[in-house]
């Protein structure tokens, strides 16, 4: 395997497991609007979000600032970290046409 080659399990999940808000937050994120409380592993793609798990849990493990003040929805993205790790997989890919996950909350936008 090459030195920095990606290695592990990746499943492509429904953006619907994300709010509508979330998804227009992360979209301003990305689009170079300032913000001052970024949290990693999340990086955008054609149709949605590829996640790095272990790197948004760590960011997320890691902020030791007001939760109130972040963009992103902390409590949320737990869960799908929760689910991911307990179902083996090191990467997500949250796209429209994803697959839906009965133990994760579904938002209809």
């Amino acid at each position: 395997m090459k030195k920095g080659k990606w290695e592990g399990k990746y499943r492509v999940i429904s953006t619907e497991h994300i709010s509508y808000e979330e998804d227009q937050c992360l979209l301003s994120l990305f689009r170079g609007v300032p913000a001052d409380s970024y949290i990693g592993g999340i990086i955008p793609c054609a149709y949605g979000y590829i996640v790095v798990v272990d790197s948004l849990r760590e960011d997320i493990e890691n902020y030791t600032g007001d939760p109130a003040k972040l963009d992103i929805d902390i409590s949320m993205w737990k869960l799908i970290i929760e689910w991911a790790e307990a179902s083996g997989y090191s990467m997500l890919r949250l796209d429209r046409d994803g697959d839906i996950i009965e133990e994760l909350p579904k938002f209809d936008w």
